[in-house]
């Protein structure tokens, strides 16, 4: 399964509970934060070790522009790619088996 297919199935599940809006928001925001700290080391792990190396140099070059550049490079990589992947879904896989019971009633996949 897909990371975007996971993420869509959790979503839904957490929207279509009882739970009130501002406990969904903390779900999401736990969550987004999960990720995020999993998906940030692998990214500095990859990271095109000239263009680092350049920025770093050049501080003055770094813009916007130049760190969006910096992670697409990243991204070039298929290892960077597998890893994120599989990774993501570990996280996804684990806030699952965390949601509040209200959330976690397997039915809700197949709504």
């Amino acid at each position: 399964m897909t990371v975007e297919k996971r993420l869509e199935q959790i979503t839904l599940r957490i929207e279509k509970s009882a739970i009130s809006r501002e406990f969904k928001q903390e779900i999401y925001l736990t969550l987004q934060q999960a990720l995020q700290a999993a998906v940030d080391p692998v990214l500095i792990k990859y990271l095109p070790s000239a263009q680092l190396k350049f920025l770093s140099q050049r501080p003055d070059k770094i813009s916007p522009e130049s760190f969006v550049s910096l992670i697409q490079n990243t991204l070039q990589n298929s290892a960077a790619l597998k890893e994120l992947n599989d990774l993501m879904l570990e996280v996804l896989d684990e806030c699952e088996r965390n949601l509040p019971k209200e959330v976690s009633a397997k039915d809700w996949y197949f709504q």
